[in-house]
């Protein structure tokens, strides 16, 4: 994942609207990298400042120009969004 091109696609999504990521909509962002690659872009996203881990799996665009004033309930709904799927996935086995 280059960095350069990272970036762009990022600032893409954030015209949109949208800064928070999990690592399931990187992957779909980022479709040509396998796992392994994908994880150390993410990696190193996060050590240039561009994405900040807000939880686990869960990750901030750092460098967004859209201001949103509920980011903080945004957040706690992807985080949420996740427990709810583990839990209905334990309950279904």
């Amino acid at each position: 994942m280059d960095q350069k091109i990272a970036r762009q696609r990022l600032d893409a999504w954030d015209r949109q609207g949208r800064t928070i990521f999990t690592l399931r909509d990187l992957a779909k962002l980022f479709h040509e990298d396998s796992p392994k690659t994908l994880q150390e872009g993410v990696n190193r996203l996060r050590r240039h400042g561009v994405l900040e881990g807000v939880a686990r799996g869960i990750y901030l665009y750092a460098l967004s120009r859209t201001p949103d004033a509920y980011r903080l309930e945004r957040i706690s709904c992807h985080a949420a969004r996740r427990i709810q799927l583990c839990f209905f996935r334990v309950c279904l086995i």
